[in-house]
This record gives structure tokens, sequence and C-alpha cells, in this order.
């Protein structure tokens, strides 16, 4: 019997209510928008931009997540032209009933500045904004931040998207045939709350939009260097767009008291978690700790791995008050700093566990060169010149060690410390909000053929940074100090203060 075909047609119309808001529909025929439109609602400016790249989609059957990753989609900009920073959410409302798709038959993925994996509608949450109309509501994207446009900022602090949608694989032909989706998407915008730390953050400290000479430190101790600039600063991450703090302590606001410990905050991640770093050490551990060191996995965070934890497919640790679990059933081994940390967290923040998020950390194992004594890794790379280009997206690998992980607690990157501000080829000075304990990163530089090296081995750079002797850090027998990282979630609150060291913000 002939297969028919269930056709999938997003059509674009504008509504004007109190908040902005973009429709489109899935019908048995097929539409274009030929233009961009332009809503200015309050501080909030909605760009749809559709000219060159609007979706047009006619006879479609049921496809991967795969093939709808590929989509053209539907491009639009949201801009802050406020004086305060701003936050909104992004829902999809739609109709239901007997001739509709289910929330169980939709794929929805979006791109850009924030990114949400291919997901059935059934799995995102419900909104309590409702349109005219339509009788169920989706949140595809929660407490997105805009941050306060800077004087330095001429264009418009914004945040641009793509969405995509549509039938999921396992939709039947009996199913799916003749069903319509029938939808808005809905961008509601409010003013930052005073009490979101993330907002806060944004609010009480400049944005720079120019980029930093990352050979140089900040700020530089001596030879009479000209500062490369303390503050506020963005760029890219594995999750979206990623604020993070740079130089001198005391001209940025990035202390947090939470679980009765002092901390710094290192960045907000591009899904608007924070970062944190433990302002004290909590005692030494080695990377690795074996006899046997002539083994290059033992730079690894994990070794032994059944298959190489990717942005794809990390490696996901999970906590809970008794003890520590590994949730997606991964065969690895862990190192001896992991363990070490991870103890930790279960005695001293598992109390705490529902305000700390799943956090990327990246163990950049990807060997990008070698040479008859060593392998380097990627930071090797972007730190082999004067034209350094540290990165905050994580380098895949295919070895069975290190790689992308997803974890409660880990450590910086020395991808993260060279933003920071601890200068390569230039000393850094004392005040750098950093440079206060001395402490191993979770980034090898190389390791030999013939025995391995942990992170910062060999004649690092890290002697530098921290005063670590030029024998640096071995994986077979050698201790560092140890400062946890931990990863607040995005909705976490603050009771008062302005993130200064004499009033460190207060999570709540």
């Amino acid at each position: 019997m002939k297969r028919k075909r269930i056709y999938l047609v997003i059509a674009i119309l504008v509504l004007i209510i109190s908040i902005t808001a973009v429709s489109f529909a899935l019908w048995n025929s097929q539409f274009t928008q030929s233009s961009a439109n332009v809503i200015n609602t309050g501080c909030l400016e909605l760009k749809l931009t559709n000219d060159s790249n609007a979706i047009s989609l006619s006879n479609q059957y049921p496809i991967s997540d795969t093939a709808g990753k590929k989509f053209v989609g539907y491009t639009f900009t949201v801009s802050n032209t406020c004086t305060i920073a701003a936050a909104y959410n992004i829902s999809l409302d739609f109709k239901t009933g007997s001739s509709y798709f289910t929330t169980s038959q939709i794929k929805a993925y979006v791109s850009g500045d924030q990114t949400v994996e291919p997901k059935l509608l059934n799995s995102f949450n419900s909104s309590s904004v409702l349109s005219s109309g339509y009788n169920s509501s989706r949140l595809i994207l929660s407490d997105e931040i805009l941050p306060v446009a800077s004087s330095e900022n001429t264009t418009k602090s914004s945040k641009t998207y793509t969405l995509r949608v549509w039938i999921d694989e396992n939709v039947t032909t009996s199913d799916g045939t003749n069903k319509t989706f029938d939808g808005k998407l809905t961008i509601s915008a409010v003013s930052a709350k005073n009490n979101i730390l993330a907002q806060r953050v944004l609010k009480d400290n400049v944005v720079h939009t120019e980029t930093p000479v990352f050979a140089k430190g900040e700020p530089i101790a001596s030879l009479g260097y000209q500062n490369t600039g303390s503050g506020l600063y963005q760029t890219n991450d594995d999750d979206g767009k990623s604020y993070y703090f740079r130089g001198n302590e005391s001209s940025i606001q990035n202390n947090v008291t939470f679980a009765g410990r002092k901390w710094k905050i290192v960045r907000i991640n591009g899904d608007n978690t924070i970062r944190m770093i433990l302002v004290d050490t909590i005692g030494t551990s080695a990377f690795n700790a074996h006899t046997d060191a002539n083994n290059e996995k033992y730079v690894g965070y994990t070794y032994d791995n059944a298959s190489a934890c990717t942005k794809e497919n990390p490696c996901i640790s999970n906590y809970n008050s008794q003890s520590l679990t590994f949730s997606n059933n991964k065969v690895l081994t862990n190192s001896t700093v992991k363990v070490f940390l991870e103890k930790w967290y279960v005695t001293n923040l598992k109390g705490f566990n529902d305000k700390i998020s799943l956090g990327t950390f990246c163990n950049d194992t990807a060997v990008t060169n070698e040479d008859s004594t060593y392998y380097y890794y990627g930071y090797n790379s972007r730190t082999s010149n004067d034209n350094y280009s540290p990165s905050l997206l994580c380098n895949d690998t295919y070895l069975n060690y290190g790689g992308n992980y997803k974890l409660k607690i880990g450590m910086l990157s020395a991808d993260e410390m060279i933003f920071a501000g601890m200068g390569k080829n230039y000393e850094t000075s004392a005040s750098n909000y950093l440079l206060n304990k001395e402490f191993v990163s979770l980034t090898p530089l190389y390791s030999y053929k013939s025995t391995a090296n942990a992170p910062f081995s060999g004649n690092m750079e890290i002697s530098r940074f921290y005063g670590v002797h030029a024998s640096g850090i071995e994986a077979s027998s050698t201790s560092a100090n140890i400062r946890p990282v931990i990863n607040l979630k995005s909705d976490v609150q603050i009771t008062g203060g302005d993130g200064t060291s004499s009033n460190p913000y207060v999570v709540k």
C-alpha cells in the first residue's frame, strides 16, 4: 500500500500583546515568509530574521534528530535596549485535541546563544504563559538573561536563537496523517530580579566587549607593561554566551558566601549557571597516584573508559546525600583527584545539592600533536605562541581517558585560568583574584611517551602562575593543592550583598 505523507508546514504570523509572540502552524500546505518582522515591546526588541532562511517545509515525513537539526530553521534575535539587565522566558503555546499532534509526537530544538538539544514537547516544563485560543504551553527556554548595555558596547546587548521543529521519527503514518500542529512562540519579558544571583552579577558589573590580550597577565606584576583590563568579559562556551571575570580582585564584584564558605565567581556559563571556585584549598592530592606512571592515560580525570567522553555523550557523575553514583552507566576508572573531590563534596556540600547544577568540566586530552618524545594536548596548541587563543569550547577526544564531563564538582581548566588573567609570558600580580593560593588545573599540556605527566608538568608555565617548581606535578606521586569548583543553578537567589570582598553576595 502506498504510504501517505505527513505534511509539515510552518506559517509565521505576528501577534502584538503585552508580550511579544510569533505564531506558526503545521498544515497540509506551504507558506514562506518573505520579509522580516520587527516588534518593539518595552525595553526589549524582537527581530525576526526570515528573509533568507525562512522555514519552508512541505511533504515531510517523521525524521530523526540528526536530520531535524539540519533544517534551516527560524531565526530570531532578542535585544536589550534598557539600562538594567533584563530576563525573559521563551515558551511554545499550542492547541491540543483529536485533530492535533500530541506533545509526544513533535520535537523542538533551539540553537544559537543558548542550545536546547532535541526534545519531545512533553519533556519541557509547563509554562504559565498561555495565549488566547491555546490550551497548552511549554517552556522552551527559561530565565534567559540580557546584560546591561555598557558604554563601550555601541550595539544592543542581544541574543540570537534558531528554532527547529519536526515530526518525531517514531510517529507512524496512521497516527500522523491529517494531524495539525498550531502554536505560538512567546517571549515573555520582565525586568531582571534583584535577588537572582546571575542577573545581579550582570547588573553590578559592566560587560566588556573587547577581547583581552591573553598573552599578558592581568594585572601585570612588573616590567611596566600596560594592564590589559580587569572586569567582566564575554565569550562563547559549549552552552552559549559566557561572561567571565578577569583580573584585579578589587576591580570586580565576584565574591559569594555559600554553604558557610567563601567563593569567587569565575563566570556565568552559557546556560546561565554560575561557576565558582572555593577561596581556600581543601588539602592536597595527586592527580593520579600510581607506581606505574609509564602510561599517558593517567592524565585523564577518568581512564579506561568504555567509550570516549564527548560533548554529545559526556561522562556524567551525579550525587545524592548518601553516596556517589555514576548516572549513565559508563564503565571507567576515577582518577585519584576525582575521588578526593567527590568525597569532599558528599561531606561538605550534600545538604546544598539542590542548589548545585551538573556543570560541564573539560579535561582536554585530545592529542593535537606529537613527536618522538611527547604527546601534546589541546591546550598546548592554543597557547604555543603570543597569539593566545584560549577557549571555553571543549575539544572532543577519541581516547579512553579524559574528555568532556557533566559533574557537580570539578576543577578549573587551564583555559579558564588564562581567561581569568593568569598570564603565561608575563607574570601576573598577586592582586589577581585567583592568585591567593597555589593549585592545580584539570588540563594536561603534554605527556612523555615513556612517562605520563599530570596537568601542568614538565617545563610547565604553572611555575609562573603559582610558584610551583619547574619539575611540575607528576601523576605518579607528587601532590598539589586542590581548589573545588562548582556551578550554582541559574535560579539561585541571594539575600544580600554586592559582590565586593567586604560585602559578598549571600546565597539564600
